[in-house]
């Protein structure tokens, strides 16, 4: 029981945490900051920094097939490029 409490008591601070994360995010987008999209997204070198290829019967070739971290772009400039693993056939 006492592991389960613990659980419990996390979880409690990770919705706390993740409600801090979007009120930032919400003040920083007033600003002109904005997520990258990547996740199914047609890899864009302009956008996206591919870390790997993964294999994948279930993704188009040249997808991305995971983020790995998060782009920003500042008034449609990226700043960050997302960090991603791009999909290829077997």
């Amino acid at each position: 029981m006492p592991v389960l409490d613990s659980l419990d008591q996390a979880a409690k601070h990770v919705e706390g945490m993740e409600k801090v994360r979007n009120q930032l995010l919400d003040v920083l987008r007033t600003e002109g900051l904005s997520p990258i999209e990547a996740t199914g997204e047609k890899f864009d070198p302009y956008k996206h920094e591919a870390l790997m290829m993964v294999e994948s019967d279930e993704d188009e070739e040249g997808t991305v097939a995971e983020e790995v971290q998060r782009g920003y772009a500042l008034n449609s400039k990226v700043i960050r490029f997302s960090k991603v693993l791009v999909s290829k056939k077997p």
